[in-house]
């Protein structure tokens, strides 16, 4: 400590740059001598893939349905109750390749930001960086299935660039000029890479760059021996990054999904057919008469399911203009329409058979009803859009 207690930059003993650099590594040893964070972030990571493999998962290109059902982020689901993804897609990877490109990184920069800031600090720049890497992507590209550890790993040599940037007086000059060198040739040619080839989720890379540069400016510390722990910075960078994360979710619409408007339709449909099946329960247990079980069916059978139909159609529409339907998927919707406006001519010819007090045709519009839906849905089995 100079005088005033300001403190005084680390300087290397030898001018020789290789040695500079290893004096510069042995004292972040001095100061953070164990490093728990980074290597625990790197079995996490390696201990999730195992396990997807060892259920059945591909090692070499996991789907996206089986990524989304370990965690990864898809608005659909984020948005609709499960704001978990936005940290547990940060653990999932899809494929080894994919694994083992991440984690190479991680384990290069991973140490060595680790002692700069200190375990508190990298474990809540880490947190930062993978939600602002999440919430860039989740904004970007909704209905994209995104997953893996790359925009937190951004977010390391996000939060290396703040201090090397930052601490120009702390860190010698050959230092600044390797590290430096490491962060800027990895941010720039991933970030090129990404926008050149499809598929790479550069805006999970710039979401985690900005969140670990932001998480570091905050959590810069002098690199003495001897000094407090100061855990309070972490906790506010980790705090400020869920409630970011929470709010995000809040005010963010739910995106159109293809297969998450066939699965509203499904529920709203099921709960229809089972209204319906209890009037027509009712009345085969004498509980009700057949002029009760026609005013049920035409009052709270017919109408919701003409709205499940005209909500099926309308959001159908509405992706449409966002996306590029297939055969496939335009094949679906219209059998979907076709089974709807099947059940409800045959519920019509019900509740008029009902009324005129013919339980026969009553009970022939339903057996003839649903021999054309079977009909109906063993086409659908085959339909996979």
């Amino acid at each position: 400590m100079a005088d005033g207690g300001a403190v005084e930059p680390w300087a290397p003993g030898s001018a020789d740059p290789k040695i500079a650099f290893a004096e510069f590594q042995m004292h972040l040893r001095e100061i953070t001598p164990r490093v728990r964070v980074m290597p625990t972030v790197f079995a996490l990571n390696v201990l999730v893939f195992v396990a997807m493999v060892a259920t059945g998962v591909s090692a070499l290109g996991p789907t996206p349905d089986v990524a989304v059902a370990w965690g990864a982020n898809y608005g659909p689901l984020t948005l609709s109750g499960q704001p978990w993804r936005l940290v547990t897609n940060f653990f999932v990877h899809f494929g080894v390749i994919h694994l083992a490109a991440n984690m190479f990184v991680l384990w290069n920069a991973g140490a060595i930001v680790e002692r700069l800031f200190g375990p508190l600090a990298f474990a809540a720049l880490y947190l930062a960086a993978g939600l602002t890497a999440s919430l860039l992507s989740l904004a970007v590209h909704p209905t994209v299935v995104s997953a893996g550890a790359s925009g937190a790993v951004f977010g390391v040599y996000g939060a290396l660039a703040a201090f090397v940037l930052l601490k120009r007086g702390t860190i010698p000059k050959v230092v600044i000029s390797r590290l430096g060198g490491v962060a800027g040739s990895f941010i720039a040619y991933n970030l090129f890479f990404g926008a050149a080839h499809a598929g790479i989720d550069n805006a999970a890379h710039i979401g985690g760059l900005l969140g670990g540069f932001a998480a570091g400016a905050f959590l810069i510390r002098p690199l003495v021996l001897d000094r407090p722990n100061e855990p309070r910075r972490p906790a506010l960078t980790a705090a400020a990054a869920i409630v970011l994360a929470g709010v995000v979710v809040l005010v963010m619409p739910r995106p159109l999904d293809f297969q998450a408007i066939v699965r509203d339709f499904g529920a709203s449909e099921s709960t229809i057919i089972d209204r319906y099946n209890a009037t027509t329960g009712s009345l085969g247990a004498h509980k009700i008469d057949m002029a009760q079980a026609a005013d049920q069916i035409e009052q709270t059978v017919l109408p919701p399911w003409r709205d499940a139909r005209s909500k099926l159609e309308s959001q159908a529409q509405a992706w449409r203009r966002k996306n590029h339907a297939t055969y496939a998927q335009e094949h679906l919707i219209a059998l979907l329409v076709q089974v709807d406006k099947v059940r409800e001519t045959g519920w019509t010819q019900m509740v008029a058979a009902l009324r005129r007090g013919d339980g026969r045709a009553a009970a022939a519009a339903a057996h003839e009803t649903e021999g054309t839906v079977r009909g109906l849905q063993k086409v659908m089995e085959n339909v996979n859009p």
